[in-house]
């Protein structure tokens, strides 16, 4: 089923990031998208599957952070610690 105009909006909206943002995540121009949004253009088969992917990883990401336990103060202060000795380290969201 085509994704409207609309809907492809909303969900971006949704989605909680710039249109900007979007358009470098999709693997499309801003201009592109920016047709897309407005009708200009049909929105693509590979819009709505790109789309369907960043919404479940960030579905995904939600969960994780809920059934992780809070860390205490020594763990977030040893997380500090490495996360400055060792920049390029993976850092959570």
């Amino acid at each position: 089923m085509p994704l409207s105009a609309a809907e492809l909006r909303a969900r971006i909206k949704r989605l909680g990031i710039s249109q900007s943002e979007a358009a470098e995540r999709l693997g499309l121009s801003a201009n592109g998208l920016y047709k897309q949004l407005h009708g200009e253009r049909k929105v693509s088969r590979q819009t709505k599957i790109i789309l369907d992917l960043i919404e479940e990883v960030q579905r995904l990401r939600d969960n994780q952070r809920q059934a992780e336990p809070p860390l205490d103060r020594q763990q977030r202060r040893d997380r500090r610690l490495a996360q400055f000795l060792y920049p390029t380290a993976p850092r959570r969201k």
